[in-house]
């Protein structure tokens, strides 16, 4: 006798099955997870770039992030009230997701900035990427000025 009979067939449609329904959760979140990882990279990358430039005296100007809900400016300057608009470089955060922060220190509670020649910024924490479905990225600024 060659073939499968009808049970087994039965029994392999019903594992497949079983893994449809477990993976698909998962699959359902990939997109929103590479979305806010994605926009995670890029953040992390974009304040190793001020610290960098604070480090090497870029401009001897101190070297700053401004946050929004949506987007995040580079800049150039004492503050953001005080920069030299020419060198801003804005960067839009993925339409699906959110950035919020937690952070203590000094000055507006919405800017980091590193003062020129330091390593250091003047405020600390957590920054929070926040997609559709809840799920969160943090990036944290510790002590020593480490962004990870």
């Amino acid at each position: 006798m060659r073939g499968f009979t009808l049970l087994e067939l039965i029994i392999v449609i019903a594992i497949i099955l079983i893994g449809a329904a477990t993976a698909a959760p998962f699959v359902g979140q990939w997109p929103w997870r590479v979305a806010a990882t994605t926009a995670r990279d890029e953040l992390v990358q974009d304040l190793r770039l001020a610290q960098q430039r604070a480090v090497g005296g870029w401009q001897a100007q101190n070297q700053g992030l401004k946050l929004f809900a949506d987007h995040y400016v580079l800049f150039v300057g004492a503050d953001y009230n005080r920069r030299q608009t020419a060198d801003d470089m804005e960067r839009k955060i993925n339409k699906d997701l959110q950035l919020s922060w937690q952070l203590t220190g000094t000055g507006a509670a919405d800017e980091i900035i590193w003062p020129a020649g330091s390593a250091v910024p003047n405020r600390l924490g957590k920054l929070v990427l926040t997609d559709k479905t809840g799920a969160q990225v943090n990036i944290i600024i510790n002590s020593l000025g480490a962004i990870d």
